[in-house]
């Protein structure tokens, strides 16, 4: 039914801080089925706890707002593909359902508080609401060159 299925075009977000959030997608209402392709330019990566809810997979979302001190989103995208075998018994989402792809530059990271923390990290960082996965491209530890 045409009626339950909204396409969404072109949709652009301004943040307060300046960032833009660029987006298309579907949104169909029964049966549930969301589609959303989510691009993000020159975000500031301390905003995420923003935009990030605090119980929604709080152990990753804690680890990256404890973890990364500094950065600045270039560019990423996000996918997210929700239905009504999305949610888990909790009302969570599967993490499956999305994935935010992020690429970061001038970035500061603490992964252990034994060892040096890493700056000037340009990466790549893949998010589900699992986990996080980190493939840097160039940063410096102390006075080590990582590349």
């Amino acid at each position: 039914n045409s009626a339950n299925l909204f396409e969404i075009k072109n949709l652009e977000l301004h943040t307060e801080d300046g960032s833009k959030l660029k987006t298309n997608g579907s949104l169909k209402i029964d049966p549930i089925d969301i589609k959303l392709k989510l691009n993000i330019n020159n975000f500031d990566v301390l905003n995420i706890a923003k935009y990030w809810p605090r119980k929604y997979y709080s152990e990753t979302r804690d680890w990256l707002l404890e973890n990364v001190k500094s950065g600045i989103i270039e560019d990423g995208q996000g996918n997210f593909k929700i239905n009504k075998y999305s949610f888990k018994k909790d009302g969570f989402l599967d993490p499956s359902s999305f994935e935010i792809i992020l690429n970061v530059k001038d970035a500061s990271v603490t992964y252990d508080k034994e060892f040096p923390a890493i700056h000037n990290i340009d990466a790549s960082l893949k998010i589900r609401p699992d986990k996080i996965l980190i493939e840097s491209k160039k940063g410096q530890t102390l006075t080590t060159a990582i590349k």
